[in-house]
């Protein structure tokens, strides 16, 4: 089966009918994301759609390693939505975030900032 952005708008929404996050009434605070590769991801509420664009296009020569992708645009997302409440922006900081672990081999190495030290 290939990509479909419609059948993915078709379906995204039965699994708010279904019961995720408190959908009892209308101030409700569902939210499905559903990430897509290189397709990107989409963000669903009662109230909005997003669909954000990836990062990089699957051909960029940037990519270098998909592993953790998935999980830094998740803790991102995560993160975001915490912080600002707005499942647009936590998507839009999910999507930067994944764009450094593909950027990498494995799982990035910590290196501190010029001038920083590791001292607190």
């Amino acid at each position: 089966m290939t990509f479909s952005k419609t059948r993915t708008e078709q379906y995204t929404p039965t699994f708010l009918d279904t019961g995720i996050g408190d959908t009892s009434h209308d101030t409700a605070k569902g939210i499905i994301v559903v990430r897509c590769g290189e397709h990107g991801c989409l963000t669903l509420t009662k109230a909005q759609k997003h669909w954000l664009p990836a990062f990089y296009s699957i051909t960029s020569p940037k990519i270098v390693d998909t592993t953790g992708a998935g999980n830094a645009f998740l803790g991102a997302f995560a993160m975001g939505l915490q912080t600002t409440g707005d499942p647009r922006e936590a998507a839009i900081l999910g999507t930067v975030a994944s764009s450094f672990a593909l950027e990498q081999i494995g799982l990035p190495r910590y290196s501190p900032a010029a001038g920083l030290s590791d001292e607190t």
